[in-house]
C-alpha cells in the first residue's frame, strides 16, 4: 500500500479586526497538489498557504502526494475571544468605557500605555480612540468617542475667516445623526440640521445673514448627550 499523507490542522484563530494567514506543513511527503475550500465550497488557494482570511466557519484542505495518494482535513476558523465595548459614557471632558469579557480587561487611549481603570479624565476636544484588551490577550478592540469643540462666535462677512459655525467629528457615531437647533433671542428657530458628519451654519436664515446678536443652540448627540449654549454672530446687518 502506498502511504497516505495524513495531517491535522487544529482550529485556527485570529483577531476580529484582522485576518488570518496560515501555511500547512506536511512532513516526509512531496506534495504536488493543494486544494483549500472555504465554508461556501469555493476554492481559495492551490498552494500550501491561505492568506487574508476573514470569513469564519469550516474549511477543507485536500493534499495529494507524488505517489498519487490524497488526504482531506477539515478545520474551523474562529475569532479569538475578545472583550466587548458595550458603551462609551461621556461626562464633560471625561469618558467611562463600559466593556465586558471573560477575563480581566485593560484600557488605553493610545494602544501603548494600559490601565486597569476604565475611566479617562481631562480628555482634549476632538476624537479619542479607546482601546480594550484582555490582560493575557493579544487582540485589541477599539471605539472612538468625541469631546465636542464648540465655538461661541462667528463673523459671516465673506472674508473666509470664521464665516461659519462648525462642530466637527460627528462621524464617530456612524450612520446615527446628531441634531442642532439654533434660536434667536425671541425663541424663533433660525436653523436646524441633522447630520452624521459635521454641523455647519453660515449665519443665515433663508439665505440672508442674520442680524448681529446672540443666538442659542441645542445640540443632541446619538449617545444621549445634549449641549446648550450661545453663539455670537457679528454681521454687517
Amino acid at each position: 500500500l502506498k502511504p497516505t499523507p495524513v495531517f491535522d490542522i487544529s482550529d485556527l484563530y485570529f483577531c476580529p479586526d484582522s485576518s488570518l494567514d496560515y501555511t500547512v506543513q506536511v512532513n516526509n511527503y512531496n506534495i504536488v497538489s493543494y486544494i483549500w475550500t472555504d465554508p461556501s465550497g469555493q476554492i481559495i488557494s492551490n498552494t500550501d498557504t491561505i492568506s487574508g482570511i476573514t470569513t469564519l466557519g469550516m474549511y477543507n484542505l485536500t493534499i495529494t502526494a507524488d505517489n498519487g495518494c490524497s488526504y482531506t482535513d477539515t478545520f474551523e476558523v474562529k475569532h479569538f475571544d475578545v472583550p466587548v465595548i458595550q458603551s462609551l459614557e461621556a461626562n464633560g471632558n471625561s469618558y467611562t468605557v463600559h466593556a465586558t469579557g471573560t477575563s480581566p480587561i485593560l484600557y488605553s487611549i493610545d494602544g501603548v500605555t494600559w490601565q486597569t481603570s476604565n475611566i479617562f479624565y481631562n480628555l482634549p476636544t476632538g476624537i479619542t480612540t479607546f482601546y480594550v484588551k484582555y490582560v493575557e490577550g493579544e487582540c485589541i478592540i477599539k471605539q472612538d468617542g468625541v469631546i465636542l469643540d464648540i465655538k461661541n462666535a462667528i463673523t459671516p462677512n465673506g472674508d473666509g475667516l470664521n464665516d461659519d459655525w462648525i462642530v466637527k467629528d460627528l462621524h464617530v457615531f456612524g450612520n446615527k445623526k446628531s441634531n442642532v437647533k439654533i434660536f434667536d433671542r425671541y425663541g424663533f428657530k433660525v436653523f436646524e440640521q441633522d447630520t452624521n458628519t459635521q454641523i455647519i451654519w453660515d449665519g443665515t436664515i433663508v439665505g440672508r445673514t442674520v442680524s448681529t446678536s446672540t443666538y442659542w443652540y441645542v445640540i443632541t448627540l446619538p449617545d444621549g448627550r445634549t449641549f446648550t449654549g450661545w453663539v455670537v454672530v457679528k454681521s454687517n446687518n
